[in-house]
């Protein structure tokens, strides 16, 4: 088990709602129950961590290296991404054998085949699958992508959601669940999420980059994880065949060239406000940038998006007129009957403080606008 970027928890998990203040979904803490449920989680937490410690088996020596490789590459991006100060807290890393991966991963045995790594927000912690396969020298450059893309994801902006009864939650702690992971928002009892798609295009585009880059730099130690063609490569790049969630990824691509187009941008600037985002946990002007590009209400449809439905984002992105952006936006959205907006008898009462809290926040900036 190692300690990646250690930090205390305590100091790293936000939570909402704050005592005796009512959160988005209308629930309310008196400081001695939001003490009370703290006090469990962490029991939770130290009881679910020292058990992974035990069922933990070493890193080989080179996996050891690549921890070292990605935690440099972290330090580039947040420069690049004008990220300062920044510290994700602790986040274990427990490299599992097949069957213990299985349950952690709470997966049946032909689901979990073919996975090579998770990231719990609960528990704070990656594990990896060392199955004999995926810890050979041959596979060394598909474990590297697959251990950054889930430190992308634990060093993403987190937050807690506390209810005071929470039966759909299927987690030991009942009463703690996930609210915000990365652009992802769930719904009280995590049933139900919203940018889930977001969330995984930008963590693999990331995690490719950073792969490349560390492969690139370290090609001596990658040399057996190479095809002949490869090998002699000037430029190593990861084959598509080795990249996951394509449909999302498609998605991700047409909106930021649709967002570059109408905001006058490059495509990395516009990825430079995304990440920033999924850092930090500033989604008030992705928002803006889409609403922007795209329409009243297309933030909202474009949080619906899975992949199941993507061909109709795709042809959402496309459209030129409000009448087709209506037609693909409820079919993204099949239960609502105003594709491009939505009014506040559409909205869903855990949803409604959340709208009206953006809807005021976008007038307050149209309002500063026009006084400069």
């Amino acid at each position: 088990m190692l300690k990646y970027n250690y930090m205390s928890y305590e100091q790293n998990i936000k939570f909402t709602p704050e005592p005796a203040e009512e959160n988005i979904f209308g629930v309310q803490l008196t400081p001695e129950e939001m003490s009370r449920e703290l006090e469990k989680y962490h029991q939770w937490y130290e009881k679910e961590n020292r058990k992974l410690e035990r069922m933990a088996v070493p890193l080989n020596e080179k996996q050891q290296k690549v921890v070292g490789f990605i935690d440099e590459e972290f330090k580039k991006l947040f420069k690049r991404f004008n990220i300062e100060n920044f510290d994700s807290g602790q986040i274990k890393i427990y490299p599992l054998k097949f069957q213990d991966f299985i349950n952690f991963m709470k997966e049946d045995e032909a689901g979990a085949k073919f996975m090579l790594g998770g990231y719990d927000v609960l528990r704070k912690c990656v594990a990896i699958n060392q199955t004999k396969d995926f810890v050979s020298d041959k596979s060394l450059i598909v474990w590297t992508e697959n251990l950054a893309h889930e430190l992308i994801h634990g060093k993403s902006y987190q937050v807690m959601q506390i209810s005071k009864d929470n039966p759909s939650s299927k987690r030991s702690v009942k009463s703690i669940d996930i609210y915000r992971f990365g652009p992802q928002i769930y719904e009280l009892g995590a049933s139900t999420d919203y940018f889930g798609w977001l969330n995984e295009a930008l963590a693999t585009k990331l995690s490719v980059e950073m792969t490349e880059a560390i492969v690139n730099e370290n090609k001596d130690l990658y040399i057996q994880s190479m095809s002949p063609k490869e090998k002699n490569k000037d430029h190593y790049q990861l084959p598509e065949k080795f990249v996951f969630y394509k449909p999302f990824r498609s998605v991700l691509a047409k909106m930021v060239e649709g967002i570059a187009r109408k905001n006058k941008l490059s495509k990395e600037e516009v990825f430079q406000k995304l990440y920033h985002s999924f850092f930090t946990g500033r989604l008030l002007e992705v928002a803006r940038l889409i609403e922007h590009t795209y329409g009243v209400g297309s933030f909202r449809a474009l949080g619906n998006v899975k992949e199941e439905n993507h061909q109709m984002a795709l042809k959402y992105l496309e459209s030129k007129d409000p009448q087709s952006q209506d037609k693909y936006a409820h079919k993204i959205m099949p239960d609502e009957t105003e594709g491009r907006g939505r009014s506040a008898k559409q909205i869903p009462s855990r949803e409604y403080q959340e709208y009206k809290k953006y809807q005021k926040l976008m007038a307050e900036i149209k309002e500063i606008r026009e006084m400069k």
